[in-house]
């Protein structure tokens, strides 16, 4: 599936009884760290969704050299996005992570992962910031379409690794 084709809490187990002065803790039927969440690679396919659309509509201000509104899409893409990164990084890949303590390989697999979507999200960044700051020179815009494209290339084949290949490692364990 396709970027654009698809359009902490607390667990109450961990609750203190007090016995006497001292707080003893409950009984808890998970591990410690980050817990499952049934929902998850659902939250984390809409946010790929929302903003495969937001950079499709970034493409369209820039090929229409609206400047106002290519700086106001940016800005919302740029929140959208490391929104996104933050969640799926504490809640997706420190719980995969977790999961996979036990299994080295898998779990050099994972940070390699990981440490590939945080250069493809400093290449976004850097496209943002070019943009985002960038006059409206002629020759600004002549070097969008380019960079708008080799940008949508990147995010496309990490999207699609990540949903075909990591997001299925996400279960409770």
């Amino acid at each position: 599936m396709g970027l654009f084709s698809k359009f902490f809490r607390k667990n109450a187990s961990d609750t203190f009884l007090t016995q006497g002065t001292r707080p003893v803790p409950t009984a808890t039927a998970h591990p410690p760290g980050i817990q499952y969440d049934p929902g998850l690679i659902n939250t984390l396919l809409r946010d790929h969704a929302e903003l495969g659309q937001l950079y499709q509509s970034i493409g369209k201000a820039g090929e229409n050299r609206d400047h106002v509104e290519l700086g106001r899409l940016l800005g919302r893409f740029k929140l959208r996005l490391e929104a996104h990164v933050i969640h799926e990084n504490v809640r997706f890949y420190n719980y995969v992570e977790q999961s996979m303590k036990n299994d080295p390989a898998s779990l050099d697999l994972m940070r390699g992962f990981r440490r590939n979507m945080n250069a493809i999200v400093r290449e976004v960044l850097d496209f943002v910031s070019k943009y985002q700051s960038a006059d409206t020179s002629p020759e600004v815009y002549r070097d969008f379409r380019a960079d708008h494209a080799r940008v949508l290339h990147a995010l496309e084949l990490r999207l699609d690794s990540e949903e075909s290949s990591l997001y299925p490692l996400y279960k409770p364990h």
